[in-house]
């Protein structure tokens, strides 16, 4: 997947529940629904995140540069 920029997703997926969480070069988190590939919902996250995404109880958690970790609820 590339996003708007020609960016190339550089952190693995994450699979859970029919939808692909993944994080681009660029930073932002992306969820994709799992058979369409159609673009759910992104974050503008700035570039901080680094890991790839990891699903737990609805909530999506990605590691940040600085050793944090960031928590999204999906819409």
């Amino acid at each position: 997947m590339r996003d708007s920029t020609g960016a190339r997703d550089t952190y693995g997926l994450t699979a859970a529940g029919g939808v692909l969480y993944t994080l681009n070069a660029n930073g932002p988190p992306y969820a994709l629904n799992a058979k369409t590939g159609a673009q759910l919902w992104s974050y503008p996250a700035g570039n901080g995140l680094q890991a790839t995404p990891v699903v737990a109880n609805g909530i999506v958690y990605i590691g940040t540069r600085t050793g944090g970790v960031e928590a999204f609820a999906p819409r």
